[in-house]
């Protein structure tokens, strides 16, 4: 399933839908943002029901959403979009325990080799929420430390913490 929606507003609550996937792009035309753009339309389908792809018109839509999951503007994020957000909540259900998952398309290449592997890891995480597509991102000393250290890993009294160890396990609770 995909949508395009000018604000999260737009974004209807579907309860059938149980992971999404949120671009987050600051006015970024060309690059990796393109090959996510041009394959938006083949992501959605290959989706399916239980996921969505989710795309905003404008930079509007990637500041609130990047401040509504992250607690962080677009320009606190500048040196990591565009970005892929990946979490089991929509906008209106967060709560600490929502699972978020920020992955900048400039690394994809670096983590997957190619956007035609990670485009079809992807679409199996979706279908089978399958938790190996999300340890490829827990090794350290790599540029998903630097992300995460962007996105504050830790709870906090001022932002949301995010932990994909706690996402893994979930995922592995919910497989199982």
């Amino acid at each position: 399933m995909g949508y395009m929606v000018k604000s999260i507003a737009s974004l209807p609550v579907n309860d059938e839908i149980d992971l999404y996937v949120f671009t987050i792009n600051g006015n970024f035309i060309g690059g990796d943002y393109e090959l996510v753009t041009k394959n938006f339309e083949y992501l959605a389908m290959q989706f399916g029901d239980s996921a969505a792809i989710v795309k905003g018109f404008d930079e509007f839509f990637s500041d609130e959403l990047s401040r509504r999951y992250l607690g962080k503007s677009i320009d606190e994020l500048w040196d990591i979009l565009p970005a892929l957000l990946i979490t089991d909540a929509h906008p209106e259900q967060i709560s600490e325990e929502s699972l978020r998952l920020l992955v900048p398309l400039h690394h994809v290449e670096e983590k997957f080799a190619s956007f035609e592997i990670f485009f079809k890891e992807l679409i199996n995480f979706t279908q089978t929420k399958n938790p190996q597509f999300l340890e490829k991102f827990q090794e350290k000393g790599s540029w998903v430390t630097d992300v995460l250290n962007i996105v504050d890993l830790k709870p906090n009294i001022f932002g949301v913490g995010v932990n994909i160890n706690a996402f893994v396990d979930r995922l592995r609770g919910k497989s199982a």
